[in-house]
């Protein structure tokens, strides 16, 4: 379209804004701007727009598609298309100052993305790609990049949250999980920096943030789809934890997106967002650890400052599910059984299967020293019980119990109370109790689970 012609209609709906907002007199006022145009076209509109003589003209903000933007830098070259968007905010400035117009007024990156690529091997760049991105917006004041997020099935590279095609239909991808990890920062951006990224917006990025529930960091490896493609060992320093990590435990949670985890393409049943690791350290004032990172590869580390909960019991009664821990789960049929309370020693709800299958509840605390599980079953004989330990929640290891008392009650039920036959070792902060398939459903019933951390 000519920009003479553009500009026209551009008149028009800022002629109409301007009238609405006179006659209805909104408490927010209606914004216009443009132009939304192809890459080069600033210029000519910015120039029709000054010699615009019409006393009410208004342009509120600008906007535009950043897919290869080259106006801040004229002499990019291809391998530059990532960090094409630093000085983004200064560039469109001297257009504006040039012209005698307002500088500093909202730029909107209506549409951007990592575009084209080749969506059946490329998906895990592509994320990479916004990654990288994004972090440079980061540095563009008042600018408000807006993500591409929808793939057609016939239009490749623009990422979609969730894959409509092919035999994954449902299954979230890995820009969702970006976007997940990126959710995961804390309000306040604080300094960061990394001695493994080129010139070109190739190597290791680094993000970091704080506020009063923690710290967050994202680290990635942005290696495109170059021949080259090369896998870094990187070490991520946090220093000088903010005050609430004074005397303090630390809590480290790391999450991963690469070739095989967090990747639908890779498995379309793990597709979720993978947590990696969760451990607990000791008190410090910094931390430090070393990750392995593929080409492409995302991780993001979340540290948590806990107390010291050396000899601390936790019990659930089993009333509800609220004691199951910050990452605690359970499956879908259970229920709270509340009745004949006299068989059972008095205890009004203890947590018993609602079918014929096998059922779990994990439970999550930090540093998890034992346990024990007071158990309900019927006519003598409890249906098959096993618990795990974990330290992350994905990797678990079977754990052998012993009855440390059994009892029988009345009404044909006996009560025996489980604990581990052996310690296990420290870092332990995930225990599974599963309930074998069984016809009667309302045999064995959990009564009480008890927990000594640290």
């Amino acid at each position: 379209m000519d920009t003479s012609i553009y500009y026209g209609i551009y008149k028009s709906f800022y002629q109409t804004i301007n009238y609405i907002n006179q006659t209805l007199n909104p408490d927010i006022p209606l914004l216009v701007g443009g132009p939304t145009t192809g890459n080069d076209q600033w210029q000519y509109f910015l120039d029709t727009y000054k010699a615009d003589t019409d006393p009410a003209k208004r342009l509120d903000f600008l906007s535009y598609h950043p897919y290869m933007f080259n106006g801040s830098r004229p002499n990019y070259g291809p391998l530059d298309y990532q960090n094409q968007y630093k000085g983004v905010r200064q560039y469109l400035d001297g257009l504006l100052a040039a012209r005698g117009l307002s500088t500093g007024i909202p730029i909107i990156a209506s549409e951007y993305g990592a575009y084209p690529v080749d969506s059946s091997n490329n998906r895990l760049m592509s994320t990479a790609a916004d990654a990288s991105i994004d972090y440079y917006f980061l540095d563009e004041s008042n600018t408000y990049p807006i993500r591409f997020a929808t793939r057609k099935d016939n239009e490749e590279g623009v990422e979609a949250f969730f894959n409509q095609f092919a035999i994954q239909p449902g299954k979230v991808t890995t820009q969702y999980n970006l976007m997940l990890m990126q959710s995961q920062m804390k309000t306040t951006r604080v300094a960061a920096s990394s001695d493994s990224l080129d010139t070109h917006g190739f190597g290791v990025y680094g993000e970091a943030s704080s506020d009063e529930s923690g710290v967050s960091v994202m680290a990635w490896n942005y290696q495109s789809d170059r021949s080259i493609q090369n896998s870094y060992t990187t070490t991520i320093n946090v220093n000088n934890l903010p005050a609430q990590f004074s005397g303090k435990n630390i809590r480290v949670q790391r999450y991963l997106i690469d070739a095989t985890h967090s990747n639908n393409q890779f498995d379309a049943s793990n597709s979720d967002l993978q947590q990696v690791e969760d451990t607990t350290l000791a008190p410090n004032s910094s931390f430090s650890e070393t990750v392995s990172l593929g080409p492409n590869a995302m991780t993001q580390i979340i540290l948590t400052s806990v107390s010291d909960s050396t000899g601390n019991t936790i019990t659930d009664n089993l009333n509800d599910w609220s004691q199951l821990g910050t990452n605690g789960s359970h499956s879908d049929n259970w229920r709270f059984d509340a009745s004949n309370g006299a068989n059972f020693e008095g205890d009004t709800s203890r947590a018993t299967r609602t079918s014929d299958s096998v059922e779990t509840i994990v439970y999550n605390y930090t540093n998890i020293s034992t346990f024990s599980a007071r158990i309900y079953y019927f006519n003598g004989a409890a249906s098959p019980i096993k618990f795990y330990i974990s330290g992350d929640g994905r990797n678990w290891t079977p754990l052998s119990v012993s009855a440390a008392s059994t009892a029988y009650i009345t009404g044909n039920w006996t009560r025996s109370v489980f604990s581990p036959s052996t310690s296990f070792s420290s870092g332990t902060n995930y225990v599974k109790v599963e309930f074998s398939s069984d016809s009667n459903i309302w045999t064995p019933q959990l009564s009480q689970m008890t927990f000594t951390t640290g």
